[in-house]
Order: C-alpha cells, then sequence, then structure tokens
C-alpha cells in the first residue's frame, strides 16, 4: 500500500525488538489492522535468534533498525547525536533532561549508547518522514522516548504501551539514566497508558511521578486472544517417545535466573519417574551449550530439551502437548519480574491450551488461582511434584477453569477494545 492509500494508520516505537515472542505486540499489531489501521513497527534487529515472526497481512510494515546499516550510516560524533535529535524537539528541554555536561568515567560506552539510540531515531525519522499518523504507540522506556521526541510539536494521540518496568536503579550508565529521565517526562505527556494489571500499574505511576486516574490508562492482559480451542497434540510425546502414563510438565520461556531455570531443574530430581519436565525455548540455543549442559546436570539428566522455537501463531500446538504448565518468577529480580501476574505471557498460553499452572506465591496469583481453581500455588519449588500429583488427581477440573480463566481474564481482544474505544473518544 502507498503511504496515502488509506486514511487509518499508527507507528509503534517498540526499540527491544522481540515481536515474535510478544503475545501483547503481536496482537496488537492484528487487532489495529483487523480495525482498517495500516501498522509501521519500528524495532531494533537482535543480535541473537529467537523465534521466526508470523506471516502478518499486507498492510503491516515491520521495519528493523540494525538490520540493514551500513557503517556510514553510523552517527559518529556527539554532535551529530545531538542534531539527530534536536531538530524534532525543543533542544533546550532535551539539553535539561539529559543533564549534558559530562558523560562522566565510562565515556566510550555512555556514547555507544547515545549513538545507538539516537541512529534508532533517525532510521525512525526517515520511515516515518511522509506519512500521516492517527496516533503513536511507545512501547516501554527507549519506545516512548523515540515518539515523544520525533512527534514532540505534532499534535497527535500518543499512547505508552508499558511491557517491561524499567526503574532508575536498573541502569549502570548515565546515558541510559538520561533516558530514563525523558521516560518520567513523556509518560506525563502522554494520552494514556496501556498495562498489564493493576498491581503493575501502581509500580509505574510511583516510579514516574504519574498521578492515577481512571482515564489514563487502560488494563490489557499480555496472552492470546481468541476464544479457547481444545487442540489435541501429541508433539512432546512424540519428539521424546513419551509413554501414555507419562506426566509432561512445561517450563516455556528463555533461560534467564528471573524465571528460575536452575531451581526447576533442581526440584524435578525428587519427582516421580513419569513426570516428565521438558523445557521449551524462545531462543535458540545448541543442545550441547554450557546452559544446557548445566540444566542437565541440575536435573540429573532428567530434563528434557525443545531447543527449536517456533512462531508464535504455532505455539499453542506444541503447549497442547503437556499436561502441567510451569510459570515461576524470581522475586531476586526486582518487581518487574514478580509482579506479573498480568503480565505473565506464558501463563496466558498455558490457560489457553486449558494447561493447569503451577505458580509461586507471588503478588495476585493466590487472589486469582483461589478464584478460578487453574492450578496451584506453592510457596518454595520444593513443592512442586506433589503439585503436580494435585492437579493430576483432578484433573479434568483444574483443565477446565484454566481454559475459562484464559477466556474470562487473559483473551487479548476483548481487553484492547478498550483501547480502540479511547482511542475513537479522543479522536471525537
Amino acid at each position: 500500500m502507498g503511504s496515502n492509500s488509506i486514511n487509518k494508520r499508527v507507528v509503534i516505537f517498540f526499540w527491544d525488538g522481540w515481536l515474535s515472542v510478544s503475545p501483547s505486540m503481536i496482537n496488537t499489531i492484528l487487532l489495529l489492522h483487523k480495525n482498517g489501521y495500516e501498522v509501521d513497527c519500528i524495532m531494533r534487529h537482535l543480535d541473537y535468534q529467537i523465534a521466526d515472526d508470523i506471516d502478518f497481512p499486507e498492510g503491516v510494515n515491520i521495519h528493523r533498525y540494525g538490520s540493514q546499516l551500513k557503517p556510514t550510516d553510523q552517527v559518529n560524533n556527539k554532535n551529530e547525536v545531538f542534531v539527530a535529535i534536536r531538530k524534532n524537539a525543543t533542544w533546550h528541554a532535551i539539553k535539561k533532561a539529559l543533564g549534558i555536561k559530562s558523560i562522566g568515567y565510562n565515556f566510550k560506552r555512555n556514547r555507544e549508547i547515545l549513538s545507538e539510540f539516537c541512529n534508532y531515531i533517525r532510521f525512525s525519522k526517515k520511515i516515518i518522514s511522509d506519512k500521516k499518523y492517527s496516533f503513536v504507540i511507545g512501547v516501554d522506556t527507549k519506545g516512548l522516548v523515540s515518539a515523544g521526541i520525533l512527534f514532540f510539536f505534532k499534535k497527535i494521540t500518543l499512547v505508552y504501551f508499558s511491557l517491561e518496568i524499567r526503574f532508575v536503579t536498573d541502569f549502570n550508565f548515565f546515558i541510559d539514566r538520561k533516558i530514563k529521565q525523558l521516560e518520567k517526562y513523556f509518560h506525563k505527556k502522554v494520552n494514556f497508558t496501556i498495562i498489564q494489571d493493576k498491581y503493575r500499574l501502581a509500580i509505574l505511576n510511583k516510579e514516574n511521578g504519574v498521578s492515577e486516574n481512571a482515564s489514563n490508562f487502560v488494563i490489557v492482559p499480555n496472552g492470546p486472544m481468541g476464544k479457547f480451542e481444545n487442540i489435541q497434540s501429541s508433539y512432546f510425546k512424540d519428539l521424546f517417545q513419551f509413554s501414555d502414563d507419562d506426566v509432561i510438565v512445561l517450563h516455556a520461556g528463555g533461560l534467564s535466573t528471573g524465571i528460575m531455570n536452575d531451581e526447576i531443574a533442581i526440584c524435578s530430581t525428587t519427582w516421580p519417574d513419569n513426570f516428565k519436565l521438558v523445557f521449551h525455548f524462545s531462543v535458540y540455543f545448541d543442545e550441547d551449550s554450557n546452559a544446557i549442559e548445566r540444566l542437565k546436570k541440575l536435573s540429573n539428566n532428567k530434563a528434557y530439551f525443545s531447543i527449536l522455537p517456533v512462531p508464535f501463531d504455532q505455539l499453542a500446538t506444541i503447549t497442547s502437548s503437556a499436561h502441567v504448565g510451569i510459570a515461576f518468577y524470581s522475586k531476586k529480580r526486582g518487581l518487574n519480574h514478580s509482579v506479573i501476574v498480568g503480565a505473565s505471557g506464558k501463563m496466558a498460553s498455558y490457560f489457553n491450551c486449558g494447561l493447569p499452572v503451577i505458580v509461586l506465591d507471588l503478588v495476585g496469583f493466590k487472589e486469582l488461582f483461589d478464584a478460578y481453581q487453574c492450578g496451584v500455588v506453592i510457596k518454595s519449588p520444593d513443592e512442586c511434584g506433589q503439585a503436580i500429583t494435585t492437579i493430576m488427581n483432578d484433573y479434568e477440573k483444574y483443565s477446565l477453569n484454566a481454559a475459562r480463566c484464559y477466556e474470562e481474564v487473559y483473551e487479548f481482544e476483548s481487553h484492547f477494545k478498550k483501547v480502540l474505544d479511547k482511542i475513537d473518544t479522543i479522536k471525537n
């Protein structure tokens, strides 16, 4: 489609770039397209390989900064970096917000961070320069700051979509901390914020100094969309030659201390032999990598590894082949990782496939699980084996309740309708 062939168009600034493993971003793009918008999504090119993107329909344009850049396209000096943003925002305001006096001890790394960020802004500016947008979405810290800078002087609806909450204390480098300050500034300027649950909303508003009122946010949990489908799949059974008596316990996602892979591998050593722990990864790993070898050792070689990520629209077939899902998050990684009841796309994907889930007793989980009886909340990973037994002893009840929880709490489209309604209200 040409840039002027339709009247409705939206641009999404998604700096972090892990589109293929983000239910919220995939579904946002698809629903905007379904509602007549042409979509530009501008992301970084990742330097590691995750699952492939789904095949988006015509009218969805995915732009990846860094995938086609030549060395001559890079910003190579500080003055050019500043010019890149000066043309799109009040230079005095940007300079004051960044506190540009001295880059400090780690000059080289700070310069790299600033250069990369401003190269992304320059790349984005080329994408949007000849297009007229109905509204703009900035995702997380650098996405919002990019949107704020590029549309500073334009009367346009600006939406902040918070997937990950970044705290000032998370950043070791001066420039990152100053960009975080710009996030706080632009957060106060947006028309409204999209976030996954009420707990994260309170944390984000406190961190950014934003007052909460009923008109400035929409709660949209991170999850799949569409009605529950009872998919019959034998993917893991066939892959690992499991027997009919085996109970397949799935831990899906990446490799991170934040999702407690090590603790899950260790606790599996005490399970009955017919409880089969499967790790399915969203990032490519070699089977003989140090990370995989570590988990093999910690599980006494009882764990199984599904190391080929699949596009998001194929994930349900794989997930449905398990019986129980594990969704652990570590408090040690801070509030972004542990206040996650509405943000756990992994848990929502389990529910979408009728899998009962085992979780740790973190904020919001007990309330949800007490209401829906969709799994078991435990205090420690050591209790995981008993939780699996509890679920399997009344599996039909837990599985039906998991599906009901998905449809009533996590189904994305029913929540995103409120975003579209709010956009229409603002436009009118």
